[in-house]
């Protein structure tokens, strides 16, 4: 005959010790096997480390890329929360990374993103971003650095408050690259965005330019470019202010340097009157300066950089 289990209850400091154990993560649980790594709707293996190499199709060359989504969520989340009181919804931010896997690593395979801007929902203003993220940067000897310049043609347009935005709204994933300028890239696509207008960049004619801005549509990037004896169409983005000053101060906060000290770039996601925002770094007075240009004027220290946003 069997004998009956003693099952004896737990005592009081059981519970309490069991109540102490945590919850293993879903990289643990992974990592031990008890659960799968997600996948995107294309059937790729999510990975928190996305590793992967692109191509420079000038120089034939190979170059890894690796971005490290949960470093980037500790990051811009600190960042936001420092700054602007702001919080990152991590978990969001990971959904969007499990979902879009496959696409976002492709995106990079095709045209080099090697660094990301994480945005959170309910961004406060441009004037706001402006003045908790920008002028705030401190350079330690040089202290605090000066008031960004806004030029008359910004200014004509409603200054900070008057930007009309495209941007995508709420919560997202951008993929950008990792240049300090544009001018003097090595990078073959970027070197393709400068001394064009925004009608060289989109394929669109002045007065379609003219309807988006007003109208706050986008302006998609599209173009070819011819790279050694290879044509190469880019599908890309711009990015808005909002992102170019968040970007501005990441960069900034990682580095201790600022982006584009030599050369603008235009930011197509954002009109000002029937101008396009454009932005650049001034290290001789230590301030960021925005302006507003007319889609058809160019320059060769203007250019582009481009993104991809996934949200």
């Amino acid at each position: 005959m069997l004998e009956k289990p003693n099952f004896q209850p737990f005592t009081v400091k059981q519970e309490e010790d069991a109540s102490r154990i945590r919850p293993l993560t879903q990289a643990e649980r992974i990592s031990l096997g008890l659960d799968e790594a997600p996948t995107d709707s294309e059937g790729e293996r999510a990975a928190e480390v996305l590793q992967t190499t692109w191509k420079n199709p000038e120089s034939q060359v190979e170059r890894a890329i690796e971005i490290d989504i949960n470093k980037e969520i500790e990051s811009f989340a600190k960042m936001y929360q420092d700054n602007l009181g702001l919080s990152l919804d991590r978990q969001k931010i990971t959904e969007i990374w499990n979902s879009q896997f496959a696409e976002i690593k492709a995106e990079i395979e095709k045209y080099g993103y090697d660094m990301v801007l994480l945005v959170p929902d309910n961004l406060p203003s441009d004037q706001e971003i402006n003045t908790k993220l920008i002028e705030t940067m401190d350079e330690g000897a040089n202290g605090q650095v000066a008031a960004t310049y806004q030029s008359g043609n910004f200014q004509q347009g409603g200054s900070f408050a008057g930007v009309k935005n495209t941007a995508q709204s709420g919560c997202r994933i951008v993929l950008t690259k990792n240049e300090q300028n544009i001018k003097g890239t090595t990078d073959p696509l970027l070197k393709a965005t400068l001394n064009k207008n925004i009608i060289s960049l989109t394929g669109l004619t002045k007065p379609e330019i003219n309807t988006r801005i007003q109208s706050g549509t986008e302006l998609p990037i599209s173009f070819t470019t011819k790279v050694g004896a290879q044509d190469i169409d880019v599908k890309a983005e711009g990015l808005s202010l909002a992102e170019y000053m968040i970007l501005q101060r990441s960069y900034f906060d990682k580095t201790q340097t600022h982006l584009d000290e030599d050369g603008w770039t235009w930011l197509t996601k954002s009109g000002s009157g029937s101008r396009v925002v454009r932005a650049l770094w001034a290290p001789g007075v230590r301030q960021l300066r925005v302006a507003a240009t007319d889609p058809s004027d160019s320059a060769v220290d203007l250019g582009l950089r481009l993104s991809r946003s996934f949200g």
